[in-house]
């Protein structure tokens, strides 16, 4: 839903879950905001650069989005841009 019905409270619902658990070996919470974040980029990094601004977020979604993308980077519509975004969160 968070994807594509750009629903802000889910998205911060999640995030908040993720960083509750914060420590678990569980790949799918990565995966999960890797797909949320190619679905609907703006959404995930206006979250991630201000009240959401964390390393362990930015890391988490930097793994899901090289899984999630690797060895299928030319099937992702903007992948250059998408992985600019990721990489330019973990750059202070």
């Amino acid at each position: 839903m968070v994807a594509y019905e750009n629903d802000e409270e889910l998205l911060e619902l999640f995030l908040e879950m993720i960083l509750e658990s914060n420590g678990s070996a569980n790949e799918t919470p990565a995966d999960i905001l890797a797909y949320i974040y190619i679905c609907n980029h703006e959404l995930v990094l206006s979250r991630l650069k201000n009240q959401y601004k964390n390393d362990y977020l930015a890391e988490l979604l930097e793994f899901g989005f090289h899984n999630s993308t690797h060895g299928e980077e030319n099937l992702v519509q903007n992948y250059e841009l998408l992985k600019a975004e990721v990489d330019s969160l973990l750059r202070k």
